[in-house]
């Protein structure tokens, strides 16, 4: 039965000339009687030639306005360049990449917004100078201020805890308490809330006096360097070296010394910075009162004008406007000073 319906269709097959020979293509594109298995090769093949029999058997095409063997589409390679103006497409642009831009924006405003909402990490500003003033260095030199001034007053090492930024009101009270003297019962001289209201007034006195002696360290580095006089770091020492033997007279004098105001060496040599500096601006500073009709009238004139110039150039975060900064303004009622309040826990007065 298989045999007879092969020679059926090659018989039915041979009655039609068109079929004997099937075209290979239709208007330039290959033809299969048989669905493919795989999908057409990208390249286009060549155009078969057609016999003129098979031709006149063929149905006629209308004409068409596409080129009778168009080229497909090329397709972009594995060629990074393909690749890169794909990324740079706008779309992909807006979408692949816009959440890193957002990131990085971010990132780039975070310390702008930190530092208008007085998030910096330091307290003052100084037009034209990177000068800074952190809280951890307020807090080193506030507890050195106490030391010093209770050993200037007093006579003797100050309890460790009567001051510290931030301010610790707990802790002050705490270490008052160990210099404030008592009754033959037993009973301190000042009460709890007399301590504590000398805790918040020492806090912020030695606040307000410690960032005024730091604002005028950083306007003497500024004067000398904008006056040209420099200041090397091996100069310095070789100034503090016979600084220490002239006034300490021994290593153990120098700790002992240091300790008793709770300080260190390099505090010391700070402060001597800025004492060689000032000595060396102090010409250029004579010079103008000379210039402007000396006396002291004359003085005083260039003393406030240089004054109100630093601290027309000098800002302060809130909370640490003192004298010094731009914008501040005496308060209504003053403050006693720390030698007062010191004075104050070690003799009980009121």
């Amino acid at each position: 039965m298989a045999l007879q319906r092969t020679y059926s269709r090659v018989r039915w097959r041979a009655s039609f000339p068109a079929l004997r020979h099937p075209p290979t293509t239709l208007n330039g594109h290959p033809l299969s009687l048989h669905r493919p298995t795989r999908p057409p090769p990208k390249s286009p093949s060549p155009p078969a030639t057609i016999n003129p029999q098979k031709a006149l058997t063929m149905p006629p095409t209308k004409p068409s306005s596409q080129p009778s063997n168009p080229s497909p589409p090329k397709r972009a390679g594995p060629c990074p360049g393909g690749r890169l103006r794909g990324l740079l497409h706008p779309r992909r642009i807006a979408v692949k990449l816009l959440p890193p831009l957002l990131l990085c924006l971010l990132l780039l405003a975070l310390p702008l917004l930190f530092s208008s909402c007085g998030g910096s990490d330091s307290l003052i500003h100084i037009e034209g100078s990177s000068a800074t003033i952190s809280k951890p260095m307020l807090d080193h030199w506030m507890k050195a201020t106490v030391g010093m001034d209770f050993r200037a007053n007093v006579g003797t090492k100050a309890p460790v805890g009567l001051v510290s930024e931030p301010a610790d009101y707990p802790e002050c009270e705490r270490a008052a308490k160990r210099v404030i003297p008592r009754t033959y019962t037993g009973k301190l001289k000042l009460s709890d809330a007399e301590v504590s209201k000398k805790c918040h007034q020492l806090y912020q006195t030695i606040k307000e006096q410690t960032l005024s002696y730091l604002l005028s360290v950083a306007w003497s580095v500024i004067e000398g360097s904008e006056a040209g006089i420099k200041l090397s770091d091996a100069e310095l020492h070789r100034e503090f070296a016979r600084f220490r033997k002239q006034y300490y007279g021994s290593p153990g004098g120098e700790r002992a010394f240091l300790a008793e105001r709770q300080m260190v060496a390099a505090d010391a040599m700070y402060q001597l910075k800025r004492n060689i500096l000032v000595r060396r601006l102090r010409p250029k500073f004579e010079a103008e009162v000379k210039k402007a009709g000396g006396g002291e009238k004359a003085y005083a004139s260039v003393a406030l004008k240089h004054y109100n110039g630093l601290i027309a150039r000098t800002t302060c975060q809130k909370g640490y406007v003192v004298q010094g900064c731009r914008g501040y303004q005496e308060p209504a009622v003053a403050l006693p000073s720390a030698s007062v309040i010191l004075g104050g826990f070690a003799g009980a007065g009121g």
